[in-house]
């Protein structure tokens, strides 16, 4: 009785598939790059190419959001700030007084006071002769008011609902003087403030383009590397 040759013996007929280390029936190692009985010559390989870069738009937004949030409020502050001490007229006078204190009125006829503790319902200025005058208060707020078309002399101010001795700031102006430089802070922060917003919204359209134009770069060598 004949042995039985081992199945799938190299060089055998019979065994139509090429064996471990051959290359269909010759028996040659396939070549480096090369699948056996194939003749695709594995991954292509894709050219480095230089993409744009996109810190041109991100730091153009980087700079438009700190203009908005950071900067905007710090120019309102610094100039209100500034404002108050150096945009009054060289004329004005500043007295620190409790309520119910003297107080003098020039020639322009203005006067303002403010508190920093505690809201007055209402605050008078009462002159020599007994002449009252009310003050008003200065957008709504109740620790500001003014009175302006008064008689130059001494007054006496009076606020309801402020213990006697609270202490008020009183000064020969008008509350337009005062706030003038809040106006002015008020203008520059909004335009600092805007022009964050265009900056930051043209940073966003570069980084969009350029994100576009990188995608296409990139479509374009891996077509290069298939072709």
């Amino acid at each position: 009785m004949s042995n039985p040759r081992p199945y799938g013996v190299p060089g055998e007929q019979g065994t139509p598939w090429p064996q471990y280390g051959q290359d269909g029936a010759n028996g040659a190692m396939p070549a480096p790059g090369t699948y056996p009985g194939a003749g695709y010559g594995g991954p292509a390989i894709i050219p480095t190419m230089k993409l744009p870069s996109r810190a041109p738009g991100t730091i153009m937004i980087v700079v438009g959001v700190l203009m908005m949030l950071i900067v905007a409020p710090i120019v309102f502050a610094a100039i209100a700030i500034s404002g108050i001490n150096t945009e009054l007229p060289e004329d004005a006078n500043t007295t620190q007084i409790s309520n119910g204190g003297i107080v003098e009125v020039g020639q322009n006829g203005q006067y303002t006071i403010l508190f920093s503790e505690g809201e007055a319902s209402a605050c008078t200025m009462t002159n020599t002769d007994g002449d009252v005058y009310d003050m008003h208060t200065f957008a709504g707020v109740n620790n500001y008011y003014t009175a302006t078309d008064l008689p130059a002399g001494t007054y006496r101010i009076d606020c309801e609902g402020l213990p006697s001795g609270a202490e008020i700031v009183g000064m020969d102006v008008s509350a337009g003087d005062i706030t003038k430089s809040s106006t002015n802070g008020l203008i520059w922060s909004t335009v600092v403030g805007v022009s964050g917003t265009i900056i930051m919204i043209v940073g966003i359209v570069l980084v969009v383009k350029t994100n576009g134009r990188r995608r296409e770069i990139q479509q374009q060598a891996m077509m290069s590397a298939i072709g």
